[in-house]
């Protein structure tokens, strides 16, 4: 299942100076809709109309020399692929010290140039996921159970797996952080925790984890982003500190627009060692 070196390699070089150019990878050529020769499908194969809904449907995954002892689930942005972010699991799964698995998923709407998560925009003052066909808490359940099967099929536990999502797929992680899920830790860059967790009577409320279940996150925001804006990034923080009486370890970039910086690898790999146990 793993991706040849050179496969590896070659995904790196097309994505790693791409980190910056933000939503939705503007400077990049159109993704393709399907995976590029030899990269392997982790659970099943192109998915099809009827298949559309179903969780994880194509996966891309990169594994470790050694046999793995953790996991990284990557969730990607709009209009991206399971590609497009690949590069920065690999980038945070080599600089921690355990032997690290990486995979990631692709969206289960299309979305062209890619594929998204959930209908509608994380950054809309009132967001269409919401109020539209339940798409966010039909994303939430689907990448649940695809990471699920992603830790039974590496052989890691949900302790020491993670999930890591960037813009939508990082709203989408949020969302697991809110609800309880399969992993040990999660890591939001530039996404949002709907404040509708929050509100009586809706139904996202009714999904809340117990407070004895609680799970670590890292979250980043850039404070020029023009996408998700940040005040969404720091009113997350508020709202998982009303829902859980914690509150998760927040940095705001400064300077930084809707986009993946270094810095983000490096204290994302740093909270993983220290939280997925």
């Amino acid at each position: 299942l793993a991706l040849a070196v050179g496969v590896v390699i070659q995904v790196w070089a097309a994505c790693a100076g791409n980190w910056r150019s933000g939503y939705p990878h503007r400077q990049r050529q159109p993704l393709p809709t399907t995976p590029e020769p030899g990269l392997p499908s982790l659970f099943a194969p192109e998915p099809t109309q009827a298949m559309a809904s179903a969780p994880g449907l194509v996966a891309a995954e990169s594994s470790p020399k050694e046999a793995p002892t953790h996991l990284v689930v990557i969730l990607h942005g709009r209009g991206d692929s399971e590609l497009g972010l690949l590069p920065v699991g690999q980038a945070i799964a080599q600089s921690m010290r355990a032997p690290t698995a990486v995979v990631s998923l692709r969206g289960r709407i299309p979305e062209p140039p890619g594929f998204c998560w959930f209908h509608g925009a994380s950054g809309a003052p009132e967001p269409q996921a919401l109020v539209e066909n339940g798409s966010y808490s039909q994303s939430i359940a689907a990448v649940k159970a695809a990471i699920s099967e992603a830790s039974e099929r590496v052989g890691v536990p949900a302790s020491r797996t993670a999930v890591v999502g960037f813009s939508q797929g990082a709203t989408t992680a949020w969302g697991i952080a809110a609800t309880g899920g399969p992993v040990g830790a999660v890591v939001a860059m530039s996404g949002r925790l709907f404040d509708h967790f929050c509100m009586e009577g809706h139904p996202l409320r009714a999904l809340v984890a117990s407070e004895g279940s609680v799970l670590p996150v890292l979250a980043f925001h850039g404070e020029m982003d023009g996408v998700t804006p940040a005040h969404f990034g720091q009113t997350s923080i508020r709202v998982f500190e009303k829902l859980f009486g914690q509150r998760p370890r927040f940095h705001l970039l400064p300077g930084v627009d809707h986009e993946i910086v270094e810095e983000e690898i490096t204290m994302s790999a740093q909270f993983l060692e220290e939280h997925l146990k």
